[in-house]
């Protein structure tokens, strides 16, 4: 806000007297491309989401056309301050959103505030059984399982690093096999018993293959007399 005045003013006629003083005042203007702001969707990636770039946040732009920059916007999510999100919360075996709050602030522009919604998804982690085969008569060993699915190098087709899968593996089996089951027998075990907030797990079986066992006849030699 500026005062306005007359200053001096010389007239032959009258005697000018600025009765009052006036104001000139510059309201601040508002950020263009405010409706380009959105929450957003996303997978989990086993690292975080920087929200400034990911809800589309550089769309906004002062009146002379100034792109803001992160350091223009502060945010809250959930109520505490961030800058970015990563894990995935799950309650009752469904993906939750985050709430988001913001505020952008620069020179000579009206505070924008308001807030969206941040969805990160589970992954898809698939774990599959290993086909195996026990020789007859033989006792079987374990069965293995290969991953495929993690992100952010939190595992690989040998396994999951520590801390990222909770629960243990275990198969269930179609039938239950004994040493002895005949020959051509086939067994389905299907993976279980892993839990994670971050990865949608799936399973796929295996199977157990009873093989014949190879046996050898010696024919030792014979000989009679001639009758």
């Amino acid at each position: 806000t500026y005062a306005i005045s007359l200053g001096e003013w010389a007239n032959k006629n009258y005697v000018v007297t600025q009765a009052s003083a006036g104001t000139f005042t510059i309201s601040p203007a508002d950020f263009t491309g405010k409706e380009t702001v959105k929450g957003f969707d996303v997978t989990y990636k086993g690292e975080a989401y920087s929200i400034f770039e990911n809800a589309l946040l550089s769309g906004v732009k002062t009146v002379d056309g100034t792109q803001l920059s992160a350091e223009n916007w502060s945010f809250e999510v959930d109520g505490a301050a961030q800058t970015s999100v990563k894990d995935v919360k799950v309650e009752n075996g469904e993906v939750s959103a985050y709430d988001v709050s913001f505020t952008l602030t620069a020179p000579n522009h009206n505070d924008f505030k308001s807030t969206f919604e941040i969805t990160i998804r589970q992954a898809a982690l698939t774990v599959s059984a290993q086909n195996a085969t026990v020789i007859y008569g033989d006792a079987a060993q374990a069965m293995t399982v290969k991953y495929s699915g993690f992100v952010g190098g939190e595992g690989d087709e040998n396994g999951a690093n520590e801390g990222i899968l909770g629960g243990s593996l275990s198969f269930a089996w179609d039938k239950e096999y004994a040493v002895g089951d005949a020959a051509d027998s086939v067994y389905t075990a299907t993976p279980q018993g892993f839990t994670s907030d971050n990865y949608a797990i799936q399973y796929e079986s295996g199977t157990l293959t009873v093989q014949k066992r190879k046996i050898t006849i010696v024919i030792g030699d014979q000989s009679a007399p001639y009758t």
